[in-house]
């Protein structure tokens, strides 16, 4: 887009300084009629006009690609605001393994990562607890 805007600035800027190259040319000439030299205004003219007219439209596509940034730019920022993430050092009981909040209170581990990430939990039993808890379900399942 950059490139294409410089591009289009260079295009511009070499027809304005031909035009004016031209006239200066016609005016070393001594013998010009009036009636040339208004020709040749009128010629002058309409190539500003062309010219301001290509700027206005530039102008115009400039604006509406820095709305649409603006408007990306302004979603991304909420995007981000709703981005949960874990991060730095929680303080968690060694025994009940509780995580202390920013307010001072102690809450389970599920609570506490689901309020600040997107995880969810489901629970399950793993061996080593079910030995401890259920002695006798882990006993059958050895027999």
């Amino acid at each position: 887009m950059v490139r294409r805007k410089k591009e289009i600035d260079n295009q511009l800027f070499e027809r304005e300084f031909s035009t004016l190259k031209q006239a200066k040319e016609l005016l070393k000439n001594r013998d010009l009629t009036l009636e040339y030299l208004f020709h040749e205004y009128d010629f002058l003219t309409k190539n500003y006009e062309s010219l301001l007219k290509e700027i206005v439209k530039i102008i115009r596509i400039s604006e509406s690609y820095e709305r649409k940034l603006f408007i990306s730019n302004e979603k991304l920022q909420e995007t981000l605001k709703e981005v949960k993430r874990l991060s730095g050092l929680l303080p968690i009981c060694s025994c009940c393994k509780k995580i202390r909040n920013d307010e001072g209170y102690w809450n389970e581990i599920e609570t506490y990562i689901s309020q600040h990430s997107e995880a969810q939990f489901s629970h399950g039993i793993c061996p080593q607890c079910i030995q401890k808890l259920y002695p006798e379900f882990s006993k059958r399942k050895k027999d």
